[in-house]
């Protein structure tokens, strides 16, 4: 927990006393991000743990992030990017990303609440408090809510105008990207 600048606020959720997304700062960078408890592990992973550490943004015109949860990796992105578009499909996850979209003042990010897959229909959604995400395709919390899925294919003939290549994408989207 010592990761984190003001981590007594994860004890503070961990009790159930802060219910709201709170704003959390790793240490390394001084990034600052709005989360819930269950999402500072996002933190970690990106900044502790340099997962990304091997991007380098400037390289990229465009960046195209399929599951963004909160927006960590969207928000470093559009610091170094002209624009990046944001698919967060949890209706809960996503207004945590528009937090922090918001917060960060990152004018060259869309964001959508959309899943992304293969094919488009309906599918339930299942959460897990004690996971970063939450899955259309893999069982592992409570199905709480049927959610649209869109076609990968078709949402990018639709921003395909606005892409400016070369082009990131990154695809983290609890086993869509398999569908």
């Amino acid at each position: 927990e010592r990761f984190y600048k003001g981590f007594w606020k994860i004890y503070l959720s961990k009790l159930g006393l802060i219910n709201e997304p709170f704003l959390l700062s790793e240490r390394k960078y001084g990034k600052v991000f709005f989360v819930r408890n269950s999402d500072k592990g996002v933190l970690k992973e990106f900044f502790g743990e340099s997962e990304y550490s091997m991007i380098d943004f400037s390289e990229f015109n465009s960046v195209v992030d399929v599951g963004a949860h909160i927006g960590v990796f969207s928000v470093c992105a559009a610091e170094e990017t002209e624009k990046v578009f944001s698919y967060e499909l949890d209706p809960e996850t996503f207004s945590i990303l528009e937090k922090n979209v918001i917060f960060h003042e990152s004018d060259n990010l869309e964001i959508f609440n959309k899943g992304l897959s293969g094919n488009k229909g309906t599918k339930n959604i299942s959460r897990n408090s004690n996971s970063l995400g939450t899955s259309v395709e893999i069982e592992r919390g409570n199905a709480s809510e049927s959610i649209e899925i869109f076609s990968f294919e078709d949402e990018m003939e639709k921003i395909a105008g606005d892409l400016k290549e070369p082009v990131l994408l990154k695809l983290d989207c609890e086993g869509s990207e398999f569908s």
